[in-house]
């Protein structure tokens, strides 16, 4: 488990990253004046940045690596400096060789301020 929480981006952007369960995440972040963009709203990459970590968290959580395919997201709220947002991943769907999981993304206050979908191909391979 250790392996998968090792993430020198995330580290970059500050992230506090958790696996409560197999092929479920949490990435935690609070957002800064270097995390927005010309608007001064949390810039959209910083917001998927944390989706793929969860997305990666999640899929990655037993030991097996499991590759991204597929993210889509849809942003619904701004938010900006003082914030802080949870991107909460879960596994919607097992298959043999397909995952499907789904990342919410909630403000302070528990609003959906983003929503995102991602498949991942299983490997079938440990890591090293």
């Amino acid at each position: 488990m250790d392996h998968i929480l090792k993430d020198p981006f995330g580290d970059f952007l500050n992230t506090k990253r958790s696996v409560p369960s197999e092929g479920e995440s949490i990435v935690e972040l609070a957002i800064t004046e270097e995390h927005v963009n010309c608007h001064g709203v949390t810039h959209g990459g910083v917001i998927f940045s944390c989706c793929d970590m969860a997305l990666a968290l999640a899929s990655n959580s037993r030991g097996f690596i499991e590759v991204a395919t597929q993210v889509n997201i849809s942003f619904l709220k701004p938010t900006g400096p003082g914030a802080k947002i949870t991107a909460h991943c879960k596994e919607v769907h097992k298959g043999n060789k397909l995952g499907l999981f789904e990342i919410i993304v909630t403000d302070s206050s528990g609003e959906v301020i983003s929503r995102a979908q991602g498949q991942v191909y299983k490997k079938k391979q440990t890591f090293a």
